[in-house]
């Protein structure tokens, strides 16, 4: 057997190296529309997962992108949008 604390430290080490830890997730959802014409829409569920990297979109449990903090230049929202500004792009993600 194991004594407690070389349990503990065991458990966090294989915890630790896990793709989801320390991620903390957030569920969003995104508008999408036919550009065509803009009567045909769908709403994509997605997680953000926000943790020491930078920031995850998830979708079905896949990572879809990741933007890591050197990137974000501003993070912002207003009502319920959420935006994050990326260095090298005139484009901002939001959510």
């Amino acid at each position: 057997g194991q004594s407690a604390a070389d349990a503990e430290n065991n458990y966090l080490r294989v915890a630790s190296s896990l793709d989801m830890y320390g991620v903390e997730l957030h569920k969003a959802s995104v508008k999408i529309s036919n550009t065509n014409n803009s009567i045909y829409s769908s709403i994509v569920e997605l997680y953000v997962g926000v943790y020491a990297i930078g920031i995850s979109i998830f979708q079905n449990s896949v990572k879809i992108n990741t933007f890591s903090w050197e990137q974000i230049t501003k993070i912002s929202f207003k009502r319920r949008r959420f935006y994050v500004q990326l260095i090298k792009s005139l484009v901002s993600i939001y959510l």
